[in-house]
């Protein structure tokens, strides 16, 4: 048998008994998860741009010491930087959000491994500013705490031990919670209807 006989045997083949699940439905519309992507990436971007913009601010709301201001706005200007990165990555996929089809196994693939990669590119971004995090609460703890008190090595090793404990979880919760908020439910719908199509 040829390949055009193969051929002319798929076509005669009848397609009415092709039906799809009726979980694609679900990606069309107001309600489809890459809708509700976007919105929450819309959302995010924007809480961020207000956090950065108030992170700026916070030697003033603190009154922190002047001794302070360029350490703090030296890593203020590194976290800047890593987060406009992070900014320009989020652009481009929130861009490719609006290529999808979602018309095909392939595209739904695609996709779904699309997100995956961003949110871990997310937990980058996340643990990037845990060293931020961590010489930022510094500078306010060691303007608030008398040099005396510093100059004890072992309050030190504790006070430092502290405060990467709490940078740590802080940026460990939010991440986690922001992925399962804004992008880990809808993963799990794509994913789903990839399961049915795989039936």
């Amino acid at each position: 048998m040829n390949f055009d006989d193969i051929q002319a045997a798929w076509n005669q083949e009848s397609n009415e008994n092709i039906q799809l699940p009726t979980a694609l439905n679900n990606l069309k519309g107001k309600k489809s998860p890459v809708k509700k992507i976007r919105t929450a990436m819309r959302t995010e971007l924007l809480l961020q741009s207000i956090a950065l913009t108030v992170t700026g601010f916070f030697p003033q709301i603190i009154r922190l010491n002047s001794n302070f201001l360029l350490a703090f706005y030296m890593t203020y200007a590194f976290m800047l930087i890593i987060s406009i990165y992070y900014f320009i990555r989020f652009y481009f996929f929130y861009k490719r959000l609006f290529n999808y089809t979602l018309n095909s196994k392939e595209s739904l693939f695609t996709l779904y491994y699309d997100i995956k990669i961003n949110i871990e590119m997310y937990r980058s971004f996340n643990y990037s500013l845990i060293p931020i995090l961590v010489i930022m609460l510094s500078l306010f703890v060691a303007a608030k705490i008398p040099l005396g008190a510093l100059m004890d090595q072992s309050h030190l090793l504790i006070l430092g031990i502290v405060i990467l404990a709490v940078s740590t979880i802080l940026v460990y919760v939010f991440m986690e919670l922001g992925i399962k908020v804004g992008y880990g439910k809808y993963l799990k719908e794509i994913g789903s209807i990839l399961d049915q199509l795989q039936e």
